[in-house]
């Protein structure tokens, strides 16, 4: 009961903030549209900040549930790599699909909460990647010293990414096919068989 009432604190919430902002919901409206006392709220929030980052933080494993999915559909290395990248790369463009508050929180005035956003998500993927490229390695699909530079690739393009997004500099479409063209190009620098990037499950 008590992981149920706090779970629909924070959908509640997460849709206020979504609509309203942070700045222009109030605690009490969270209570409100939760069908919640406040003393209820204040049982497992102390703050709009505390129940903000736990948004945040239910987001954040939404994101890496939904990579793990992606990439665990695939077999090979390769495959594994492209839907990894492709999916973290496609995550700011997701706004109709409830992604709307994280990519805010990325560029939030405050850094360490951005910062640590950055984090929930960053450390699962290098992990991912590091167990993919070992993998590829192992199996003759990657240049050994070429895979090595693959996470700062990564970081620089989607930081690009981001960047792109957030000034709004070119449609969705434009940001979709440089994100294609950009994995491609990155995982034919690391394959030993460059040119097959298009057959995810090659």
């Amino acid at each position: 009961m008590a992981q149920r009432t706090r779970d629909r604190l924070i959908e509640v919430a997460r849709q206020l903030f979504s609509r309203q902002g942070i700045e222009n919901t109030t605690m009490n409206d969270i209570a409100t549209a939760s069908d919640r006392g406040r003393r209820t709220l204040y049982t497992y929030f102390r703050t709009k900040g505390d129940i903000y980052d736990a948004v945040i933080e239910r987001e954040t494993e939404r994101i890496r549930t939904d990579i793990e999915s992606e990439v665990e559909a695939q077999s090979s290395p390769r495959g594994k790599l492209r839907a990894l990248m492709l999916s973290r790369l496609r995550i700011t463009m997701e706004n109709a699909h409830g992604y709307t508050l994280w990519l805010k929180s990325l560029f939030s005035s405050d850094a360490r909460r951005a910062k640590a956003i950055r984090a929930m998500v960053a450390d699962r993927i290098y992990e991912m990647i590091e167990e993919i490229v070992a993998a590829g390695i192992a199996s003759g699909d990657f240049v050994p010293e070429q895979a090595e530079r693959l996470p700062i690739m990564l970081t620089m393009t989607v930081r690009g990414t981001d960047w792109m997004i957030a000034q709004e500099e070119k449609s969705p479409e434009e940001i979709d096919q440089w994100i294609s063209q950009s994995v491609d190009f990155i995982i034919d620098g690391i394959s030993t068989r460059p040119g097959l990037t298009n057959f995810v499950n090659s």
